[in-house]
């Protein structure tokens, strides 16, 4: 189970078909492979050994995918760095992955000069896309080296493969040690998951490939011989051009970029007809989104991922059929779960002694499966912390009903206590995006002097909509238990997120988590 197989089994079955289209590249699975080959046999030249650390610094591109396979062939650890991250953050990142080279893309090189004396262990630096002086250049490192396949008789399934930093959600990231084995099992769930995977098939890839779960599709796509289309960076008018121009059947986004996919005015002016199938993951859909997107592209379209990097990182899928507009009462309640295990995955809803609970009650989502992580990078401890007995501990809150249909509720540090009751701020989400005004919703505890917590909700507003806080709060009133309602409520233009698309609580937390007056009403 290694990973030189997964790109091999294509290129023997299918060398002269289209693997990779960045831009003006046009790559064959052979000269994709050999591109990669070439990479590989360049390591040694470069002082880079197996069991090395590599990182690249780089939007979407073609090399994402080199650097990868070329890191799996020769035993060379592949670290893709979070291109939007603070200097010191990526600072940080790179020193405590021990990469020892930088390969990145020109528009960074403001940013590599400045950081560039604080790197402790790179010793060499690497433009992947233009001759800059003092630093090699990609291109000429691959035309100097050989085609011919690196020898990887060396490699083992249990071997590490990449390293991939958290988005860092409290303090500094963590580094996931991803193996062979890992991604492989991974690949299985994709391609099973998907439902079906052809190799007729177009992907578009849109999110950021620093994100494993991002690099997952398109990898099990590669593997299944279909043609991987990438984008320098989320934009709704490009995807729309390249959907229209490479005819895209396969695209995967987060329920943000969902949204703004569907906001694009003049979306319906492109003809969008090969897309077969939508996969969304990161975080729950609103349900009215999911609506939106359902009559925009049709139903049976949309598949649901659930995961985490920890986790390879498929836990759950929510498949085609269980996406309807219509349905019985079971049938819509179920387009608010994430789905059911995916094949080889067992999960388990425990409480704080990790005990088992019964069908409908809410605790931590545990899993265990082959993709789960080796651990976290030099952090043995929050290894242990997160992984207990072969089970890896999500911090997600859910519970799962009769059929195993797993429902998200909140994150375990999100869950707020108000009056000794337990509000979660996923239920009170969608009730806000249920009002005609709300384009964005999000909500969180703050201190009060009598319920302990209460739940503010911060919202952006459709462009031209208005809204008052009274308004907003008897609309959850009118919809919700009254303890789950908003008790105030702070309008923005626009949300913290993370590279995922993910609302970012700890910041609002941070700038709304204090209660203007103490005197807030019940």
């Amino acid at each position: 189970m290694n990973l030189v197989e997964v790109l091999l089994n294509s290129v023997r079955r299918y060398p002269e078909k289209l693997a990779l289209i960045y831009e003006d590249n046009r790559f064959t699975y052979k000269t994709f492979n050999e591109r990669c080959n070439r990479l590989a046999n360049s390591f040694e030249n470069l002082g880079i050994k197996r069991g090395d650390h590599m990182s690249l610094l780089s939007k979407n591109s073609h090399h994402h995918f080199e650097l990868f396979f070329a890191g799996a062939k020769s035993g060379v650890i592949y670290v893709p760095i979070n291109y939007r991250l603070s200097p010191r953050e990526i600072i940080y990142t790179i020193n405590d992955s021990e990469s020892k080279v930088l390969f990145f893309s020109q528009e960074y090189l403001p940013v590599i000069q400045t950081i560039k004396k604080e790197l402790k262990y790179i010793h060499t630096f690497i433009c992947t896309d233009e001759r800059i002086e003092g630093n090699l250049y990609y291109e000429e490192l691959l035309s100097g080296a050989k085609t011919s396949e690196p020898d990887t008789s060396f490699i083992k399934e249990d071997d590490l493969l990449g390293i991939f930093y958290t988005t860092g959600t409290t303090g500094y990231p963590k580094g996931v040690m991803v193996s062979h084995r890992n991604r492989f099992i991974d690949i299985i769930h994709q391609v099973t998951d998907f439902e079906y995977i052809e190799p007729e098939d177009i992907y578009l890839n849109i999110g950021p490939l620093f994100h494993v779960g991002v690099l997952a599709l398109p990898i099990a796509h590669l593997y299944m011989g279909c043609t991987v289309v990438i984008i320098k960076e989320f934009d709704a008018k490009s995807i729309f051009e390249t959907i229209e121009r490479e005819k895209v059947t396969t695209f995967w986004a987060a329920p943000t970029m969902v949204q703004m996919i569907l906001d694009y005015p003049g979306g319906k002016n492109y003809n969008f007809s090969s897309v077969k199938t939508i996969a969304y993951s990161s975080s729950p859909m609103p349900l009215e989104i999911l609506r939106r997107g359902m009559e925009f592209f049709g139903p049976n379209v949309f598949v649901q991922f659930f995961g985490a990097t920890e986790t390879g990182p498929q836990i759950t899928h929510l498949s085609r059929k269980n996406h309807l507009l219509k349905g019985t009462e079971r049938q819509m309640k179920r387009l608010r779960s994430v789905g059911v295990e995916s094949q080889m995955v067992h999960v388990r809803i425990v409480d704080d002694e990790d005990q088992d609970l019964p069908t409908g009650q809410v605790g931590e989502i545990a899993v265990r499966s082959e993709a789960v992580t080796k651990g976290y990078w030099k952090r043995p401890e929050e290894t242990k912390q997160a992984i207990r007995d072969g089970w890896y501990h999500t911090g997600d809150l859910g519970y799962m009903d009769e059929d195993r249909y797993v429902y998200i509720v909140d994150r375990k540090k999100d869950m707020i206590i108000t009056g000794g009751e337990n509000v979660y701020s996923a239920e009170v989400e969608n009730v806000l995006y249920m009002h005609p005004a709300i384009a964005e919703a999000a909500v969180i505890g703050v201190p009060h002097e009598k319920w302990v917590e209460t739940i503010k909700a911060i919202v952006v507003l459709k462009p031209g909509a208005k809204a008052t806080e009274e308004e907003i709060i008897d609309f959850c009133k009118e919809n919700l238990a009254s303890y789950k309602k908003p008790t105030s409520v702070e309008f923005v233009s626009e949300m913290p997120k993370s590279s995922m698309g993910k609302i970012l609580k700890r910041q609002l937390r941070e700038i709304y988590g204090k209660p203007k007056d103490k005197n807030i009403p019940s």
